[in-house]
């Protein structure tokens, strides 16, 4: 085999695997219709896994997870939880870096 064919064999299977690790840690998934956004806040009473999250009052997405972060400083804040939450592409345009998330109890 010449040189040149094991180097483009080398080249596509390393192409391959860039994808497919890519599409493993989250990063390039064509077929997702959502992203997800990291919040923080001090109190998120009422938030579970699953709960809605609406902009101007539509669901554009939902919460992946809540975790404790103790350690974690948002716009030199301190907060002690971290909100994983899923927004729709629809919706994605809606949600800028200075975004401001609120808690909303509806019974």
């Amino acid at each position: 085999m010449k040189p040149e064919t094991k180097v483009g064999l080398l080249f596509i299977l390393s192409m391959i695997l860039v994808v497919v690790f890519g599409y493993y840690l989250g990063v390039l998934n064509p077929f997702s219709n959502s992203r997800d956004v990291y919040v923080g806040f001090n109190f998120a009473g009422g938030i579970e896994v699953g709960s809605p999250v609406r902009v101007m009052g539509v669901k554009v997405g939902k919460v992946k997870a809540v975790d404790f972060m103790p350690q974690m400083k948002v716009g030199g804040e301190e907060v002690k939880l971290r909100v994983k939450i899923s927004v729709d592409r629809m919706a994605w345009e809606s949600v800028r870096e200075d975004s401001q998330f609120y808690i909303n109890l509806a019974g």
